[in-house]
């Protein structure tokens, strides 16, 4: 006789109705329990309980046991203990409740002969052939229709005011607080075995009532934007010159050439721009410079300044000054300051010099106004230069006749 229970988590369940059992039998009121996959793989017992004794039987390889022949009229509780390593399961228990049996076991009984027991093993035979195929045609959906039904209004978690004295396993219970604060509004306690499977200690177990409490004034919420020496979330718009890319990585914006002459945004320059920003701030400089500060800036790119005059052997910015006979016309363009014919007459300017317009004046002067004092030799040399060498001689030749006619005049007349 074989009574087939359903296994599923922790919870136990008949597949057909049973109403009683009857003692005296002995390995044939077989139970066959039928697992889901959480049982796999575990070392499995069932605990027959009657007036307090315990009788444990291991499954066998078809996860089988039969009623041990100890148990007697009354009821008796079935339940399921499974383990391996840490692993522990416990499921429900089933009561069942056991008839007893009224055979006469002395040797004149005709009660139950040789051939009527047999005829009851083949009935029973024929029994349990004809119910195994009807669970498998119909009692199936019934009974998955009771599971269903059963896991839908089972009461996992119950709300009392007193634990009872025994609890139900697999359910939570909760008792309301009389100081309840921050949604922590209960007391949990469930009904555990704190025994062994040989002798079972059954007893609440308190689940604790911790009160979590966690302070945040220290995180950054999604409106608390930064501001000054205080954390936050960044705002960026791209003013500041920072902007999100859209792979959520902040980049420079960077300053735009108008941008670097305005001179009026907060956006930082890239390096790629510093050559044009160097350029505008040298070319369009509005600051008060110090003259150290110039000296500096000019040694620090080699520049000569317009205080730095040279000097022997250092280079410098010449003055222009018109006393020195060089000046700078109306087109920038340098030029010589010419002397003119009071200068030339005067011979004392030493930095005007002669323009070749002047050259014939100044030929003019240096040689009607010449007081430098000529050799002889220096003197023929310049006439016959000039070549006036024979006008000389006439001259000299037409003096001495003039000078022996007045002599006669002047004899003849005495």
């Amino acid at each position: 006789m074989s009574i087939f229970i359903k296994v599923a988590n922790q919870r136990m369940c008949l597949y057909s109705p049973l109403k009683e059992l009857v003692s005296g039998s002995q390995e044939f009121v077989r139970f066959e329990f039928v697992f889901n996959k959480d049982w796999d793989n575990l070392t499995t017992f069932a605990q027959f309980t009657q007036n307090g004794i315990a009788y444990n039987q291991y499954l066998d390889e078809n996860n089988g046991v039969y009623l041990p022949p100890e148990i007697k009229e009354g009821t008796c509780t079935l339940m399921l203990y499974g383990s391996r390593d840490k692993v522990i399961a416990t499921t429900n228990y089933l009561t069942l409740k056991i008839s007893k049996d009224i055979l006469i076991k002395d040797a004149q009984s005709t009660e139950i002969t040789e051939s009527l027991y047999n005829q009851l093993v083949t009935k029973v035979d024929t029994f349990m052939s004809e119910a195994i195929v009807h669970i498998d045609e119909s009692i199936e959906k019934e009974m998955l229709h009771y599971v269903e039904n059963e896991l839908a209004t089972f009461d996992f978690i119950k709300i009392v005011s007193v634990l009872p004295e025994i609890g139900l396993v697999n359910r939570f219970y909760l008792i309301p607080k009389s100081n309840a604060q921050n949604n922590d509004l209960f007391d949990e306690y469930i009904w555990v075995n704190k025994g062994t499977e040989i002798e079972p200690n059954w007893s609440w177990e308190w689940m604790g009532t911790k009160q979590v409490e966690v302070d945040l004034n220290d995180y950054v919420k999604n409106t608390d934007y930064a501001t000054t020496n205080k954390a936050g979330l960044v705002y960026p718009t791209g003013y500041g010159g920072v902007t999100v890319t859209s792979t959520g990585g902040l980049n420079l914006k960077g300053l735009t050439q108008q941008q670097i002459i305005d001179r009026n945004n907060q956006i930082a320059l890239k390096p790629t721009d510093l050559d044009y920003a160097v350029k505008v701030g040298l070319t369009t400089n509005t600051e008060d410079w110090t003259e150290d500060e110039k000296t500096s800036a000019r040694e620090l790119v080699g520049a000569v300044g317009e205080t730095d005059f040279p000097t022997s052997n250092k280079a410098g910015v010449v003055k222009i000054l018109a006393s020195q006979g060089i000046k700078i016309n109306d087109s920038g363009v340098l030029s010589l300051q010419a002397a003119n014919n009071a200068l030339i007459d005067e011979k004392k300017n030493v930095t005007y010099p002669i323009m070749s317009n002047k050259i014939d004046y100044a030929v003019k002067v240096g040689l009607t106004t010449n007081t430098e004092t000529l050799t002889e030799e220096e003197k023929a040399a310049a006439c016959e230069w000039l070549g006036i060498d024979t006008l000389v001689g006439d001259i000299e030749t037409a003096l001495d006749s003039i000078i022996a006619i007045q002599e006669s005049l002047i004899g003849g007349d005495a």
